[in-house]
């Protein structure tokens, strides 16, 4: 059987839009200050519970800046290579790369993809991203490069990445 040697594909992916998570983390955001201020009025202040608080709500407001500034990045490449990808100067082994995870965006439309690496539990954030433009090309092309490669192709509703 003949093997099909792939050179060099280049496609431009942006990250995931993160609007479950923002909308996650703004809810989580307006309980802990619901709660902040309710304890303000009753001038009922536990000190311990009032720094514990103001340390999430902190968490909160960087999460919350991570994931803005996630999704206002510009389009970068991914590199598909025969026996590595790249993206942006980072670059994955086949023999490095444990699956390809793939699962619908919130929205249902697009498809959000996850290397996952041999050493790591979850998808790293830098490996965790979309297509940008001819998603259905880009789709096809790594699921190719996959196969040929005997990297598993794994379709969930969710799986574990870092914001």
């Amino acid at each position: 059987m003949e093997e099909k040697i792939l050179l060099s594909s280049s496609f431009k992916i942006k990250n995931p839009s993160g609007i479950f998570d923002f909308i996650f983390i703004s809810f989580y955001m307006g309980l802990i200050l619901y709660s902040f201020l309710r304890h303000i009025r009753k001038n009922d202040v536990d000190w311990i519970l009032f720094y514990m608080e103001t340390g999430l709500l902190l968490i909160c407001i960087t999460v919350l800046g991570i994931i803005i500034y996630r999704s206002l990045k510009k389009p970068w490449n991914l590199l598909i290579h025969s026996k590595s990808v790249s993206i942006r100067g980072r670059t994955l082994e086949t023999n490095q790369i444990k699956s390809l995870m793939v699962m619908k965006s919130i929205k249902g439309k697009k498809y959000v993809l996850g290397i996952k690496p041999t050493n790591k539990i979850m998808v790293p954030i830098h490996w965790c991203f979309q297509f940008h433009d001819d998603e259905d090309k880009g789709m096809e092309e790594l699921a190719r490069w996959a196969e040929e490669n005997r990297i598993p192709v794994i379709h969930k509703k969710k799986f574990a990445r870092w914001f």
